[in-house]
């Protein structure tokens, strides 16, 4: 699923709720919006019980969240094929915290050069004060045409480099420090970005539960 998950959203839909905690943007160029509505009844509609359920066990049936608490939002966009216009609409005026889920490295399987382009938009429309949060797989790169040699061959380089050369290009050789183009971006984790989560040995659950190795980033903007 290629999505961006932003606590912001448009408050044009008529049922935006002013008193929400939290403003949820999904955005794929596939339509979830189906499954996602059947989620968010399930988050905010007590489960139903047994007729043969206890008055205790009706008392304390409550749902997992208030409805009032989370505005929902569904776009079905390409997010390679949007326009700075479409990006500003969703992510709203005020700093967001924009996610990209095990998205990025798909993107750049698709085109580096077009996933480099939406980066720079981003930078360009998210609100001083955003964070983004970019959670993919561990070791993923994406392949570039090796101009070094003249047989086809091709050169790998890791997401980590590509997206750190989009968001904190190098710094300009410019002996004139003062015109110096400042960072748009400010790196929260400095170092370590691949991570390893280990289920808990006595954690029992009825599914398949594995632990899980994924590289995360955190950036702030400026």
């Amino acid at each position: 699923m290629t999505d961006i998950a932003s606590i912001a959203t448009s408050h044009l839909d008529p049922d935006y709720n002013d008193s929400a905690l939290v403003d949820l943007n999904l955005i794929d160029r596939h339509d979830w919006s189906g499954i996602v509505t059947k989620l968010q009844h399930t988050l905010t509609h007590s489960p139903p019980l047994s007729k043969y359920a206890t008055a205790k066990a009706h008392a304390s049936n409550v749902s997992a969240i208030s409805s009032h608490v989370l505005n929902l939002a569904v776009n079905q966009i390409d997010m390679l094929e949007s326009g700075s216009t479409d990006l500003r609409a969703m992510i709203g005026p005020n700093p967001a915290l924009i996610t990209l889920f095990f998205t990025l490295h798909e993107f750049y399987s698709i085109s580096i050069a077009k996933t480099t382009a939406f980066l720079l938009r981003l930078t360009s429309t998210a609100p001083k004060g955003s964070l983004l949060l970019i959670v993919d797989s561990p070791g993923a790169d994406a392949a570039l045409p090796d101009s070094s040699n003249n047989k086809g061959e091709e050169k790998r380089y890791p997401l980590e480099w590509l997206l750190y050369r989009a968001l904190l290009p190098p710094k300009s050789s410019s002996a004139n420090s003062e015109e110096e183009e400042q960072p748009a971006w400010a790196k929260l984790i400095k170092g370590g970005h691949e991570k390893e989560y280990k289920l808990p040995a006595e954690l029992r659950f009825p599914g398949s539960l594995e632990n899980t190795r994924l590289q995360v980033h955190l950036l702030e903007r400026l």
